[in-house]
């Protein structure tokens, strides 16, 4: 109920652009992380919570530990994330209400924060095309939307390359990887994935997004498919890296 009433918010919120005073009377933008009543300047976080963020700082950083992690299993030119995960904090949060209730707004904002970090990288200069790692269709049906999609194409329109979301697809959802160890999860993930046009990727230097970095093996797996076809390179984005 909550991600229906939000959508709706921001449908009202573009019916009456100049009644947004009006209308916080009743709804007031609040943090989604502590509750505070945002002021005007602010999306999602109050600036208390916004300042307690931890961010990565890899985007400039060659050879940082998103790339120390597909050392030796796969061949990905730059890797960068926006945020750090750890559980039970600020991060797990923005993650669940992107994930589970319907607040795509956050993978925009992440998307807008880590893009500006981009522009200014020449490591990220050469990218053409922009792919998110894809949903199963039948998890995709039940929750409504790919949480890494938003997030995705506003990198890719910072960027000034295409969002294709539909070139790489997963063949089956499988079962959570959370218990299983490196290789169980790389053993999972070996076949999930397959692309649908292949002949739109020869030579070109994709950039994979996916929401959360953790074991790499989902990424891995993406990464593997795409290098396979001639002249391809694979660069990776995230909105998070675990700790």
């Amino acid at each position: 109920m909550g991600s229906i009433r939000y959508e709706s918010l921001l449908k009202l919120g573009k019916l009456h652009r100049f009644g947004g005073d009006f209308l916080g009377l009743f709804y007031p933008r609040c943090c989604i992380e502590c509750g505070r009543q945002l002021l005007p300047d602010s999306k999602l976080l109050c600036h208390v919570c916004l300042t307690d963020l931890p961010r990565c700082g890899f985007t400039e950083q060659s050879g940082n530990r998103a790339e120390e992690l597909f050392y030796g299993r796969a061949r990905i030119e730059a890797a960068t994330s926006y945020l750090y995960f750890k559980k039970h904090g600020i991060v797990q949060n923005l993650m669940h209400q992107l994930k589970y209730k319907g607040r795509q707004d956050i993978g925009n904002w992440v998307g807008e924060a880590l893009a500006r970090e981009m522009e200014g990288s020449d490591r990220f200069e050469s990218i053409d095309l922009v792919i998110p790692v894809p949903l199963h269709p039948k998890k995709r049906r039940n929750r409504g939307y790919n949480q890494v999609s938003r997030f995705g194409q506003v990198l890719a329109a910072h960027l000034g390359v295409p969002f294709r979301e539909e070139s790489l697809k997963r063949s089956f959802t499988g079962k959570s990887l959370t218990s299983k160890n490196r290789i169980e999860r790389n053993e999972s993930m070996r076949n999930a994935f397959f692309i649908a046009d292949p002949e739109n990727f020869l030579g070109m230097h994709i950039l994979l997004v996916d929401d959360i970095i953790t074991s790499g093996a989902t990424l891995e797996a993406c990464a593997h498919k795409i290098l396979n076809l001639p002249g391809t390179r694979v660069s990776l984005a995230s909105m998070a890296f675990t700790l």
